[in-house]
């Protein structure tokens, strides 16, 4: 026969003090309400998803709002480029820009200036090569060399266009 289990008198004593004297539960767990440790716990349940969420909020809008802020170029590169020629003067940094757009090349020192593609530049190179001629002496021995490779042999200096 086995003995019944008796309740140690610390066991009694915390049992006890959940019920009030009149033998019913606390007020506060029989309206339903949580101790100060559950609601922590209920709150950081809630931190780890809402923390969760507000990453990916912050990753999506850092790849997309850029996209709605950023403008669009309003003139084309052929626009930018000849934005150079003042009073009919083509300078040395606008000849070779041209050059470098129309020929899609890369020209040493020369950086192409941004624009939308407006299929507004023209469809041959004689009036650029004359832009490039005119400022010739102007030119590094590196950037006439790249030039050079898109005039014809016995053209050299006369502004034809090699054959591509």
């Amino acid at each position: 026969m086995t003995k019944a289990a008796v309740p140690s008198e610390s066991s009694m004593k915390a049992a006890a003090s959940l019920v009030e004297p009149e033998g019913e539960p606390l007020a506060e767990a029989a309206a339903g309400g949580s101790s100060p440790r559950s609601r922590r716990r209920f709150k950081r349940r809630l931190l780890a998803p809402l923390l969760g969420l507000l990453v990916i909020v912050g990753v999506v809008g850092a790849l997309v709002l850029p996209q709605f802020f950023a403008s669009n170029p309003t003139q084309t590169v052929w626009q930018s480029i000849t934005s150079g020629i003042t009073d009919g003067t083509v300078s040395k940094r606008t000849a070779v820009e041209a050059f470098a757009y129309l020929y899609k090349v890369d020209i040493p020192g020369v950086t192409v200036p941004h624009g939308r593609d407006g299929g507004d530049a023209p469809t041959s190179g004689t009036g650029v090569m004359d832009w490039v001629q005119a400022n010739r002496s102007q030119l590094t021995p590196d950037q006439q060399a790249v030039i050079n490779t898109h005039l014809r042999g016995a053209d050299r200096g006369l502004g034809r266009v090699a054959a591509q």
